[in-house]
């Protein structure tokens, strides 16, 4: 009873909120039920505070879902704000994985107006992440046109990136199709810079099945487009990983076109540590 009447401000203490978390492991519902209760109208406070949000976060695991809604609701007109907060994040990141579809238009509504800016946050574009893998894109249309209108902004981002790759990873065809077209019309740049030489690894990774005829469109520009731009990112830091991949993927055709492109620099790649790893790549691939 003691513990229940302070529970929020022990939920908040360093060495009690270890003692709490110990307390809920294996908690059967009815327990969940009472930890929950004395969250009411505390969810704001615990969701801030470094120790009480991983006591939060432990609680709705517990509690019955109807009061897991309840409970996430509290951070209703909240949601951005804690978004961009190092410890509430956390929490609604839990709420993304755990909430039913209908319990997370709350949080999508919060975040889809400062969609763009919040898949350029450290914290916030994690919020983002988690909405593109657990929810419906249906109910995501606007937050997520927000962010394909900002493609090329936030393809370089050191945060937006990895938003980009979520789309690319849990998205509808036609969203993919939007990235993979920007980053085919932009090969060079995007190989040649960290965060976007990641999209474009993953453009490569998930074209298959309907995206086949993207995949080609891809690894034609690479190694038929102007230069080609196959030679000219082999020795770059970001844009030999991008190479390697070429050649993990490449079939028939491409196979071909490879092997004429790298017995043309074989001697330049001999001579650096980037250019041997393309090297290494091409001997695990064509067995030579």
């Amino acid at each position: 009873g003691a513990v229940l009447q302070k529970f929020v401000r022990l939920a908040c203490h360093e060495h009690a909120s270890a003692v709490l978390l110990e307390l809920m492991e294996g908690a059967d519902e009815q327990l969940g039920n009472t930890f929950s209760k004395v969250c009411r109208d505390a969810v704001l406070k615990l969701a801030r505070d470094k120790f009480g949000c991983r006591v939060l976060q432990r609680v709705l695991e517990v509690a019955p879902r109807g009061v897991q809604k309840d409970l996430a609701f509290e951070l209703e007109g909240e949601v951005f704000s804690c978004s961009r907060h190092m410890h509430a994040n956390f929490v609604l990141q839990k709420c993304v994985q755990l909430l039913p579809a209908t319990g997370v238009d709350f949080i999508i509504k919060g975040m889809e107006a400062h969609a763009v800016e919040a898949a350029q946050h450290q914290y916030s574009c994690r919020v983002l992440q988690r909405l593109i893998e657990h929810c419906r894109h249906q109910k995501l249309r606007k937050l997520l046109e927000n962010l394909l209108n900002e493609v090329p902004r936030l393809v370089k981002d050191t945060y937006g990136h990895n938003v980009i790759r979520a789309v690319l990873s849990y998205g509808e065809p036609d969203d993919q199709r939007r990235i993979i077209q920007y980053v085919r019309g932009h090969i060079l740049q995007s190989a040649r810079n960290r965060q976007s030489s990641l999209v474009l690894e993953k453009c490569l990774d998930i074209a298959t099945g309907e995206l086949e005829e993207e995949r080609r469109a891809l690894l034609a520009e690479l190694l038929w487009g102007p230069g080609p731009p196959l030679l000219e990112i082999m020795l770059d830091r970001f844009g030999n990983y991008i190479a390697q991949r070429v050649i993990a993927l490449s079939s028939s055709q491409e196979e071909e076109r490879l092997q004429e492109l790298l017995e043309k620099v074989r001697h330049k790649l001999r001579q650096s540590t980037n250019g041997k790893r393309i090297l290494q790549a091409a001997r695990r691939k064509f067995e030579v």
